[in-house]
């Protein structure tokens, strides 16, 4: 009861001060500073902005320094009292009632004042929605990995379905490229042009899923077996 009184006089002390201008100290910037001129000096002049609160700006900054009515001052420096009386009041209030709850083994969430019971029963119903948001999610995760395993699967089935030769008309360019990479060409039995290589004395060529085929050399002749288990021949391209 005492501090809601002397919260109601201090309100009362508000209502009765009238709003009060003050010292205005125009800066060389154009901007200006509005407060309490306490005193100056060849250095700077002091301002005060609030009840506790000063600032002192350099002299040279300083354009000019228009002077209130010390009564309005007055006035002013009484509403920064009662404004800071009333703040004190309320934080002592808060405080009080903080700890008053607190004493009933309440404890503050987002607020309120609730018994730990209610606040473990609310951090649980949290955790179980913020599972439920991760589970929802690795399905999502889930659903757009098996979609881009069956494009995958598409594209592979895709790559298999096309045949592992260059068309003949392109010999010319693809032998010279492949030349220069150190590649070799050689051709089929029904004439379709194969990109070798060769690596650690081994050749081979890659299929279009990149499964690589191992060449036997006999002569100037490569030979190879392929999916069907058919025994193929491969000789040098010519240009």
């Amino acid at each position: 009861m005492r501090i809601v009184l002397r919260l109601l006089a201090a309100g009362a002390c508000l209502a009765w001060s009238a709003p009060a201008q003050a010292d205005i100290v125009h800066l060389s910037n154009g901007q200006r500073v509005e407060g309490i001129v306490v005193s100056e000096s060849p250095s700077g002049v002091r301002i005060q902005m609030d009840v506790q609160g000063y600032m002192t700006v350099s002299r040279e900054f300083v354009n000019e320094i228009v002077r209130e009515d010390a009564a309005v001052n007055d006035a002013r420096l009484e509403r920064w009292r009662a404004e800071h009386e009333e703040a004190r009041i309320r934080q002592e209030a808060r405080d009080a009632f903080e700890a008053e709850q607190r004493a009933k083994g309440l404890v503050k969430y987002q607020g309120d004042w609730i018994t730990p019971d209610a606040l473990g029963a609310i951090r649980d119903e949290e955790s179980r929605k913020e599972l439920a948001r991760l589970e929802r999610q690795l399905e999502e995760l889930t659903d757009r990995l098996e979609a881009l395993e069956t494009e995958n699967q598409a594209l592979r089935h895709d790559l298999e379905q096309r045949p592992i030769f260059v068309f003949p008309q392109t010999e010319l360019i693809r032998r010279s490229h492949d030349e220069r990479r150190g590649r070799l060409l050689y051709r089929d039995e029904q004439g379709n042009l194969i990109r070798v290589q060769e690596e650690g004395g081994r050749k081979f060529f890659l299929e279009p899923d990149g499964t690589r085929v191992d060449l036997d050399e006999h002569g100037e002749h490569l030979t190879f077996t392929d999916s069907t288990g058919t025994h193929r021949d491969l000789t040098p391209a010519r240009r």
